[in-house]
């Protein structure tokens, strides 16, 4: 799947895109690594199902924060991905279920180098369109799945108190 440069894309692709880009790398994998080495075989698939949950959650706050982080915090400029013609969940919620007019106005900028103008109009498209709402939804169901499957583990009360504090850190992600 190439996404990297198309704005004709479907949320299932978006979430393959995820997972082999975020999750699988920064999540997935090393979790494996842990409990291999650790010698825990059992907690295996529930742990890489979680590591997919929090892929998932982590890519889409990091496209909330490309339109709507505060530069400051994730030292990043924003719309990056807008700009660069990178789809996104946020703007696929657009393609799909927004008004012809939310559609033109979002397809007229993407690929296209942004000003602070265009910036302000987008961030206000994706708030108004329900986009925002839609994509903190979905990070926060992405981590609730991951609590899910870290609960069916067998690991101890401590273990499972630690995972838990990475989800909290990621729920209020700000960079």
């Amino acid at each position: 799947i190439t996404l990297m440069r198309n704005t004709k894309a479907t949320t299932s692709e978006l979430q393959i895109k995820n997972h082999l880009k975020t999750a699988s790398y920064t999540f997935i994998r090393p979790i494996e690594i842990g409990l291999l080495a650790s010698g825990n075989k059992k907690d295996l698939l529930r742990m890489k199902k979680a590591g997919s949950s929090f892929g998932q959650a982590f890519q889409i706050q990091d496209d909330y924060l490309d339109v709507m982080g505060d530069p400051k915090k994730t030292k990043k400029e924003l719309c990056v991905d807008i700009a660069m013609g990178q789809p996104s969940l946020m703007s696929q919620f657009i393609f799909d279920k927004g008004t012809v007019k939310e559609k033109t106005v979002l397809q007229n900028k993407f690929g296209k180098r942004l000003n602070k103008k265009d910036i302000i109009l987008l961030q206000n498209l994706f708030e108004s369109s329900g986009a925002v709402e839609y994509a903190k939804d979905a990070w926060n169901s992405a981590l609730q799945d991951a609590e899910t499957y870290i609960g069916k583990t067998g690991f101890s009360a401590q273990q499972k108190k630690q995972w838990a504090i990475l989800t909290s850190l990621m729920k209020n992600r700000i960079s």
